[in-house]
This record gives structure tokens, sequence and C-alpha cells, in this order.
């Protein structure tokens, strides 16, 4: 049964680095020093070869020492404790798929049939939650034990989209969307839905407006904030809607929100072009950047916000991905063309 339930819950924010051949947990030499660094090396790094002949990808720990197969593609996340785990694609070997490895001196793989559809989200008592092909959500220890498992019902899961020209996205379930976790250890899960799971695998509530949701996040008074192809919603700890913002509904939706230290919400849209909403904790607008239609912007990792407002995104022009830094008070700044973005 879908309950309800009152909780305490904040954003979980798990910080990430990664480069193309090499992922480095990094304490920054002289030459990427800012004034207030004050670290001096690498402390250890996990690679791969690419000059194999066969075109195999084989990876080395510089603690551990196991060979394998496979390329890692996706950022770490790191655990509160430092443990820092890694989604690895599997190729080669069965079962195929992406895998859990956690790093370190507490070296584990774990590998579920059909492999991972998401980046591991970990909890603050360090449980890692994962979301399976196969459509169920894993909850971990961090010794890599399987703690519960739980499967969404179809009726949750977000429907396939035909783009046409013969291109289409099949139908997928809210275990394979990138979950917020609250400081009590419930998780949010998105699809037809938002969706709330207890920090044991029990489904706690569903809040379903008929819309299909792409994103969700918590703010740091445990509202829980969702992006929908049509609206972005603010929905209370317990499940009940406080607002609703519509924006355009589109086959090719996508975005995003971040939040900023004053509660302000930067919400990314990819719809029939790019915009960039900025709106109050209670759902007023305070600035909308929009794109030119001579440019496309791209919004395929996290929307970045620096301390002195500035949102960083990404875009996508003349076979070139740029990043563009905005002024969240009007304007942009660096690499952008003048009149790329325009306040509205």
């Amino acid at each position: 049964m879908w309950g309800n339930i009152s909780a305490s819950s904040r954003k979980l924010t798990v910080p990430t680095v990664i480069s193309r051949l090499t992922v480095i947990l990094v304490l920054c030499s002289v030459a990427c020093r800012s004034p207030e660094d004050r670290t001096s090396g690498v402390r250890w790094e996990y690679q791969w070869d690419t000059d194999d002949p066969v075109g195999r990808i084989v990876e080395k720990n510089s603690q551990i020492g196991l060979p394998k197969h496979g390329a890692i593609v996706f950022p770490p996340t790191l655990g509160p404790d430092g443990a820092v785990y890694l989604r690895r694609p599997h190729e080669y070997t069965e079962p195929k798929g992406d895998s859990l490895v956690a790093t370190g001196n507490n070296f584990w793989e774990l590998r579920p049939s059909g492999g991972l559809c998401i980046s591991p989200a970990i909890a603050d008592d360090g449980t890692i939650l994962l979301g399976t092909e196969d459509g169920s959500v894993w909850a971990v220890s961090p010794g890599g034990k399987k703690k519960w498992t739980y499967g969404f019902p179809e009726a949750t899961y977000f429907p396939a989209v035909d783009f046409g020209g013969g291109y289409s996205a099949q139908a997928h379930s809210p275990g394979c969307s990138q979950p917020a976790i609250a400081v009590d250890g419930t998780s949010y899960w998105v699809g037809h839905g938002v969706y709330a799971l207890t920090k044991d695998g029990l489904p706690r509530w569903a809040f379903e407006p008929g819309e299909d949701f792409v994103f969700v996040c918590i703010g740091a008074d445990g509202t829980i904030y969702a992006l929908a192809n049509g609206a972005i919603f603010a929905i209370t700890p317990d499940g009940k809607q406080q607002w609703e913002f519509t924006v355009e509904k589109t086959k090719y939706f996508a975005g995003e929100i971040a939040l900023g230290s004053d509660g302000t919400l930067y919400v990314t849209l990819m719809n029939s072009h790019f915009a960039l909403l900025l709106l109050t904790p209670h759902g007023g607008v305070k600035r909308h950047y929009e794109s030119s239609s001579s440019d496309v912007f791209a919004v395929p990792g996290q929307t970045l916000i620096a301390p002195d407002g500035t949102v960083y995104v990404t875009k996508n022009s003349e076979n070139r991905t740029f990043v563009v830094a905005i002024d969240s008070n009007g304007g942009s700044n660096g690499l952008v063309r003048k009149g790329a973005i325009h306040l509205r």
C-alpha cells in the first residue's frame, strides 16, 4: 500500500570528478591550486590502458592490480566515508551490463543481471541505492552486501516515446531514474509520477498528477521539487502538492533542477529551445533566460551553481561543446556569442 508519512529531509549532494582516460581523486598540484588550496599531489588513481592491440580496454588499479575489461565512462560517486564508487560497463564477460565497483582498501564489485541503469546514489548512513536494467531498485551496504530490493509496478513507468524517423525510447521504470535521498533515508524516484520509498525499501507515498517526470531533488526544508514534461511541482515530505508551475510540453523534453543556497530553483529546460528559469521557493519567476533559434544547448549532466550565483551549463555549436557561464543577475559570461542567450 502507498501511504502517507511526514519526514524531515534534505538534498544529498555528492561531489564527482572524472577525466577521459584516468579516474583520479586529486589533491591538486601547483598548476591547479586555488588560493585556498593546501593540497599537493595525487593520492591514488584507477586507470585503464587504451593501447591494447585487440581493442579491449584493460583497467588496472594501482592499489589492487586486478586486470579487467571495459571502460569507465561515468563520473565516480563519493560516499560519506570517502569511498569512491564507479559504474563500469562490461561488454566482453557475463553478465553483460554496468557493474558497481568500490575502489580503495575495501575493493569489491557488484554485477546485477542486466547491469545498472543509473549511477549510484548514497544515503547519509552509507547505504548505496542502485537501479537495474530489469527495473528494480537495490539497496547495498558499504561492504557490498544487498540489504533489500524493490520492483516498481508497470503502471508507474515513464512511457515509451516515438520521436519519429525510426527513433524511439522504451518505457522505463522509476528505478532507472536518478533518485534524491533525504536525511532520514527516504528516497524519491520519478516515472509516471513521484514515488517515495522508506529507508527499508517500502512504498511510502505516490504523487501522480497525470504527468511524466524526468528529475527530482530535495530542498533544505525537505520540500521535494520535481520536473515533469509540462510542469514543475513542489511537494511536501508527506506527498502533498504545494504549487505547480506550467512549462512547454514536447516529445523531446529534458531538463533538471539545481538549488541555490537561498532556495532559488535553477531549472534548465530542453523542449523546442533551451531555457533557464529562476524560480523562488514558492514558484514565482525571478528570471527567464532563453536561447536564440540559432543556438543549441545540451543538459547532459548537472547544472552547476557557483557561490556568486553564476550558473554553468553546456552549449553545442558547430559540432563543438562549450561551457556557458550565465550571470544570474542578467547576461552571460565567456564562451558564448553575444545574443546567444537573452534575458526575457
